[in-house]
């Protein structure tokens, strides 16, 4: 084997490095094994895997043969380098490594961790404290550092007596901070009752920047690492680009407190790295903090002076022939301009005498200072003025609050009205001229609907009421319901719609999903409104990922009018389009954008847009979310179910395209796209004569439509081409078009926009691949009549008979919204009784079993919070529960919460809609026997 070894010099210490093919990767129960010799006595383990799966007893037997076999001197140096390790040891990994030090510790004459973050080596360096063996331990930051500390103990110098180094230092985790937002950090690090080093890097430190780090600071002291000592304290502001003079006092201020509130004292204090400006700040408050102070460039140089006691003395103009006492003088007087007037009292008054060569600089001095007292008395006053300020502003703040509130039920109530009117004639005969009228008229009052949304919208912003949460929620899905409510939209304006969740984005996150949905449909929205014919197409792809977290970003883009370049930077604005005369010909208020800039910045995300006049907008923004634990996995051997199928698809829109190509490219399907039906039958022959045949053809409905029968008919009469599924693409897939297209050849539908299940799903049913396996709640588009249990009548959600209809209580005392709700709920066959205020729904309630209440809230007599509590009463007598829902127009922050407060169970906003509404009602009354036990 020896022919085999490899041999190199390492470049830090300059010795032979020699590496055996054998020892290289030895792959063990999910880890590599790894060795290599440097030098006569050093052996280096660059090891990989997961690290709980490291066996140390194997390791032991490798060690003995890769020793006896390379030659290698004793005593030895064995480093460990966890770079390419994932996770972290198990505690009984940890109580085998301290068996293994100690049994063999007359072989080990230095034991090396490097390639550690900071706190990791401090906890390292903490356990091998504890280990009472004479092998040296290091805990080192990188491969240099471990070479050269294996080099310092085999040649017996690492740490002499009495010595102290940056790498002793301990670092715990709970004395560190940092802040990214604010580019902020705290790092703070002991040797106990020696030095207490300390490092802020910042771009400019500030009194709100001490305050934050501050808790942080202060747990080294309470820790009592300090205590009982004078410390030499290391200050290192290399990482600091400029700090205020109010922040610096701040800081030194809060470390006087410290030191006296834990009973200890810096005896010198080492400034590191620190620029002009706050090396100057600094000597203004030495006389205050009661320390002596020395300027170093580096940290390095502070600990070579430490352990020398060759301190460099502070900075001086030798050039003025005054002494040290003089110049001490001055800065403290230089520090009581800026020193708090409290402060200084405890202080004894300094004195210049008339000889002194600074006499007249001291005068000055003491007149600035005056003058200093004078304007922060006067900022004391103006700090009075402007908290008041800031109250009354609060009160009117509360009052605006207030008349939202007031304005969003005024409105919602009638609207409930008109809305739900609208959306019970939609259901009764009319002639084409009627409806015409009537869908003219729904629109509109959606359209009013949504203005009054987007000023609440735009209000609880701006008065820093917009609740975010953290849910767990499924992206995809999420997804996919906002494509299925706006492509309807669009496909009415004749825009061709594509959604696209890129396959490497996770699925399943934490988040605010209402919020992101809010975000995205305004974006949609906006597209779709400047598109007269054209695209919108949305993707959502991968921008950074991390262990626990996810940067994702979303891009709406559209193919409409284009914004021109000088509207760009307003166009964020509230109240505000690019155009005025677009809000005539588009309508809209102009704050869906502003909410949703909001919304994106605080959630922590950046938003923006790129355009050209006449030829499209891509809107975009980014967003960061928690990872969910992966609830399920395709398996692997269903990845690739459709591997060499061949699909030809049949549309000319080319938003699709990317959809098609991710969606087949994950699924190892091979595919073309051309743009109408006269080439179809050629490319399908000419495939078959090729053996190399076409499965499947997906056809927009759009092109199928223009010449059905003539091609379809002579794909089906070719016995070459007969077996070809034939999948229609729609907007629309109902039950009655599918069953007509199927007659005329097609084998499925399958509805517009385009989504990864249901497309999944088509393939399988349209090559005979049965449905075994769901990676969604989605099932696969196919016709009604196809679905097994299918039925067109209308059944009332959890009722058992015909006989036995839901009983509900409807509370509400406004008489146009008791018709809306009843003409709602007759059809489907529930049972309601009314009640017009809280208090005639008690006494019914008493009197009448109910399955369901739906709860006004603002009502004469008594209102519904007072009402759902007393019924909540009289249940705790009777044992039982029946679900009360908040039927109301109170739509601001907080509402909800004290409808659940009162124990109410749900929450409905007016106006209302039917389908939520029985969607709300099956939810809460899905079986009888949850309607008794709820």
């Amino acid at each position: 084997m020896e022919n085999t070894r490899q041999t190199s010099i390492c470049p830090v210490s300059g010795l032979k490095v020699l590496k055996d093919p054998q020892w290289s990767c030895i792959k063990k129960q999910g880890y590599i094994y790894s060795y290599s010799k440097i030098g006569d006595a050093i052996v280096y383990l660059k090891n990989s895997g997961i690290t709980k799966n490291f066996d140390t007893a194997l390791h032991e037997g490798f060690m003995r043969q890769f020793v006896a076999e390379t030659g290698i001197k004793k005593p030895y140096v064995e480093i460990r380098d966890l770079k390419n390790l994932k996770g972290r040891a198990t505690p009984r990994q940890v109580a085998q490594t301290r068996e293994y030090i100690e049994k063999n510790q007359d072989l080990l004459a230095g034991f090396i961790f490097c390639n550690m973050p900071f706190w990791v080596r401090s906890i390292a360096r903490v356990g091998f404290k504890t280990y009472k063996v004479s092998t040296k331990f290091v805990a080192c930051k990188d491969y240099e550092g471990a070479i050269k500390s294996a080099m310092d103990i085999l040649e017996n110098r690492l740490a002499p007596p009495g010595e102290m180094r940056f790498d002793q230092l301990e670092f715990r985790p709970e004395w560190q901070y940092e802040g990214p937002p604010q580019g902020l950090s705290y790092r703070s690090g002991v040797i106990p009752g020696k030095i207490f080093y300390s490092q802020i890097s910042t771009r400019h430190l500030q009194s709100e920047d001490v305050k934050m780090g501050m808790p942080f600071l202060e747990q080294v002291f309470k820790d009592g690492v300090l205590k009982g000592s004078d410390y030499i304290r290391i200050a290192d502001y290399s990482g600091v680009k400029k700090s205020s003079l109010l922040g610096r006092r701040a800081y030194a201020l809060a470390l006087n407190r410290l030191n006296k509130q834990y009973g200890v004292r810096p005896k010198e204090t080492y400034v590191c790295g620190a620029s002009l400006f706050t090396r100057s700040a600094i000597k203004l408050f030495s006389g205050f903090v009661d320390q002596r102070f020395y300027f170093m460039d580096s940290v390095s140089d502070a600990f070579a002076a430490i352990n020398s006691q060759k301190k460099r003395q502070a900075d001086k103009d030798t050039r003025i022939l005054v002494s040290q006492k003089d110049v001490d003088e001055i800065n403290e007087l230089c520090g009581m301009m800026v020193w708090p007037e409290e402060e200084i009292e405890k202080k004894a008054s300094i004195f210049i005498s008339q000889d002194n060569p600074l006499i007249e600089l001291a005068e000055t001095m003491a007149m600035v200072r005056n003058d200093l007292f004078e304007l922060r008395s006067c900022q004391a006053e103006q700090m009075k003025n402007i908290e008041q300020a800031r109250k009354e502003a609060d009160a009117a703040n509360l009052v605006k609050n207030q008349f939202l509130a007031n304005m969003s039920h005024e409105i919602r109530t009638p609207m409930n009205g008109v809305m739900g009117m609208l959306d019970i004639l939609k259901e009764t005969q009319l002639t084409d001229e009627q409806r015409q009228y009537l869908e003219i008229a729904r629109q509109s009052s959606t359209s009013l609907l949504g203005v009054v949304n987007d000023i609440l919208d735009f209000s609880k912003v701006e008065a820093g009421k917009m609740e975010i949460e953290t849910i767990e929620f499924d992206l995809r899905a999420t997804m996919d319901s906002i494509g299925d409510v706006l492509s309807v939209m669009a496909y009415e304006g004749g825009i061709e719609f594509g959604c696209l969740v890129s396959k490497e984005v996770p699925t399943f996150l934490k988040s605010d999903p209402g919020r992101l949905r809010q975000i995205i449909t305004n974006l949609i929205k906006n597209a779709i409104k400047f598109v007269s014919k054209g695209e919108v197409f949305v993707r959502v792809s991968l921008e950074k990922e991390f262990r626990n977290q996810v940067t994702l970003l979303f891009e709406v883009t559209d193919t409409g009018i284009g914004i021109p370049e000088d509207k760009i930077n307003i166009l964020f604005d509230p109240f505000t389009q690019a155009d005025v005369s677009t809000t005539r010909l588009y309508g809209g208020t102009g704050l869906g954008l502003a909410i949703s800039k909001q919304l994106v910045e605080i959630m922590g995300g950046k938003i923006g847009v790129e355009s050209k006049v006449g030829k499209g907008s891509r809107f975009w923004f980014t967003h960061t979310a928690q990872k969910q634990e992966p609830l399920e996995a395709i398996p692997e051997n269903l990845k690739h179910q459709f591997s060499g199928t061949r699909i030809l698809v049949v549309d000319r829109h080319s938003v699709n395209d990317p959809i098609y190509s991710a969606y087949f490219q994950e699924w190892s399907c091979r595919h073309m796209r051309t743009d109408g039906t006269e080439q179809v039958l050629e490319l399908l022959e000419h495939a078959a004569g090729q053996k190399d045949p076409f499965h499947l053809v997906l056809v927009d409905a759009a092109l199928a439509d223009t010449t059905h029968d003539t091609w379809v008919h002579s794909i089906r009469s070719r016995d070459a081409l007969k077996q070809i599924a034939l999948i229609l693409i729609s907007p629309t897939a109902r039950g009655g078009q599918a069953i007509h297209n199927q007659e005329k050849g097609f084998d499925g539908v399958l509805s517009k926009p385009i989504k990864k299940q249901p497309l999944f799903e088509c393939l399988e049913k349209a090559l005979g691949i049965g449905p075994e396996y769901s990676f969604g709640d989605n099932r696969p588009m196919v016709p009604e009549a196809m679905v097994p249990g299918h039925s067109e009548k209308d059944t009332c959600p959890g009722e058992d008979s015909p006989n036995k209809p839901l009983r509900i209580l409807l509370v509400e005392d406004n008489v146009v919204n008791q018709k809306v709700v009843v003409l709602m709920l007759s059809k489907p066959g529930y049972d309601v009784r009314i009640a017009s205020d809280g208090a005639q729904s008690i006494e019914m309630f008493e009197n009448n079993p109910f399955d369901l209440v739906l709860m006004d809230i603002q009502m004469p007599v008594m209102g519904g919070i007072e009402a759902a509590k007393k019924i909540r009463l009289l249940e705790r007598k009777s044992g039982s529960h029946v679900p009360i829902v908040a039927l109301t127009a109170n739509a601001m922050k907080g509402d909800r919460e004290k409808y659940l407060a009162a124990g109410m169970d749900g929450y409905l906003s007016k106006p209302i809609q039917k389908n939520k509404l029985i969607g709300m009602i099956d939810d809460y009354c899905r079986t009888p026997d949850l309607r008794k036990n709820l």
